[in-house]
């Protein structure tokens, strides 16, 4: 979804991406997946995944490629660490659950895969080893796209499904 989202916002906005904020909630060791059931802000509840380490590494690697097969000036990860547990009684990640872990790091600074996913892309960006671009720009009628962005993004992600 984060490469077709820059495809679309380039073709939207007439220029290149730079993409921010994408990553995954992870467990808080890392060692398991599973869904929870949370109650969010407002009461209602939301199913939150929580990935495994391994799958968040893999999710990284993943995106960063193809965000750079597509075209897009760089990415920021959300974020550099996790939340430490003194501030988890805490607004908002006292009903907030899932934000407390989107780090590259745990809380206790040890690196995880996604940080070493993206530490190895740096380094591939600093000997000029990108791969080039080969998923074409997008051609979007931004009035169109407009009128209802929702179901345009969600025809469009029909669309491109498993080809980006």
């Amino acid at each position: 979804m984060v490469p077709l989202l820059a495809l679309a916002t380039e073709a939207l906005g007439g220029k290149r991406v730079l993409f921010e904020e994408f990553g995954y909630a992870s467990s808080e060791k890392g060692d398991i997946s599973e869904f929870q059931t949370l109650y969010r802000n407002d009461g209602t509840l939301q199913n939150q995944y929580f990935a495994d380490d391994e799958a968040g590494g893999r999710y990284y690697r993943e995106v960063l490629e193809k965000l750079a097969r597509c075209g897009a000036l760089g990415a920021f990860g959300w974020m550099f660490c996790d939340y430490h547990p003194s501030l988890w009684n805490k607004p908002p990640f006292d009903t907030c659950v899932h934000e407390r872990f989107f780090g590259l790091t745990r809380y206790d600074g040890t690196v995880k895969p996604s940080g070493e996913a993206m530490r190895a892309f740096a380094e591939r960006v600093a000997t000029g080893d990108l791969p080039k671009r080969d998923i074409a720009p997008l051609t979007l009628d931004a009035d169109a796209w407009y009128q209802d962005s929702r179901e345009s993004f969600a025809l469009l992600f029909r669309e491109k499904s498993g080809k980006i």
